[in-house]
């Protein structure tokens, strides 16, 4: 076989030499890979694209490295006070939390104690209140879930 190549087209019919034709697949290919690129870019996930940046000029180079002109020849780098105001921050939690209950409003107070413990011999440490607002036709008031937290006056100790 000789070193031309038919070509096909529509109603033509052309003949293309070796190297004509291995031009042409190459730039093909290279068109295509071009197309690839840019469909990635355009339809690709936001992570996996990367659009190299031009270098800025204060930008320095990994390798070949000059020293900065602000540098004494020492190796000892210049040195400049900077100084900034910023605002102090609030308190840990920004969130004001719940608005308060309207104090006019009946309270009662409902306690609420270990099911089955007897409280007798343990010693009160403090308490956990919970309010709530109730609403009985015509009537408002507030309810204070009170739950006392309680310790042992002496440790338990088991006979061994």
């Amino acid at each position: 076989m000789g070193g031309y190549f038919f070509v096909f087209l529509s109603h033509m019919e052309a003949t293309v030499s070796r190297a004509q034709y291995d031009e042409l697949k190459a730039k093909n290919e290279a068109l295509r890979h071009e197309l690839a690129e840019l469909k990635r870019l355009i339809f690709a996930a936001k992570s996996e694209r990367f659009v190299p940046a031009a270098v800025a000029d204060e930008q320095m180079a990994l390798w070949d490295q000059e020293l900065p002109h602000d540098e004494a020849p020492s190796g000892e780098p210049a040195k400049e006070k900077i100084s900034y105001e910023r605002r102090r921050r609030k308190a840990k939690h920004s969130h004001p939390g719940r608005t308060p209950l309207p104090e006019h409003l009946p309270v009662r107070q409902l306690r609420i104690e270990p099911p089955g413990q007897d409280t007798g011999d343990l010693i009160e440490i403090g308490q956990d209140i919970t309010r709530k607002v109730d609403y009985t036709p015509g009537k408002l008031e507030v309810i204070e879930y009170v739950r006392p937290r309680y310790v042992r006056r002496r440790p338990v100790t088991t006979a061994g």
